[in-house]
């Protein structure tokens, strides 16, 4: 899947892009602005990012929904435990094995979430002419 098509030029217009809008989930366009083709990217709704902003927005989301996944993956396995005895209609050797494979879930989603690591973006201008 391509997320935008790498060779937008201005004279293309918006583009659809296979991106969701780090904001609202809504559907993203993509533009080059004239002259200097600068990547504009804009939803239905009308948020709109530089590509620098669209990647920060977006490593921003994913490092957000990794730590929910790892969040939620971990009070399944406390509501699991809690429960133990209280739920007669559970199978307890069901429930153990479940709640070990959450736990285990929740350290690899906490590994991937120690392990990544965002691009970063170069803030240095570039050397004016004399």
């Amino acid at each position: 899947m391509d997320a935008f098509r790498r060779d937008l030029r201005p004279a293309d217009g918006e583009q659809h892009t296979g991106l969701v809008c780090p904001d609202c989930g809504g559907a993203i366009v993509a533009h080059a602005e004239p002259p200097s083709g600068r990547l504009i990217f804009r939803c239905r709704v009308g948020h709109i990012y530089a590509a620098e902003d669209m990647l920060v927005a977006k490593e921003q989301r994913l490092e957000e929904a990794l730590w929910a996944a790892a969040y939620a993956t971990e009070e399944m396995a406390a509501f699991l435990d809690d429960l133990g005895n209280r739920v007669p209609s559970l199978d307890q050797v069901d429930r153990r094995t479940r709640i070990a494979r959450l736990l285990a879930n929740a350290r690899a989603l906490r590994d991937v979430i120690a392990n990544d690591c965002a691009v970063k973006l170069d803030n240095t201008l570039p050397a004016s002419d004399p």
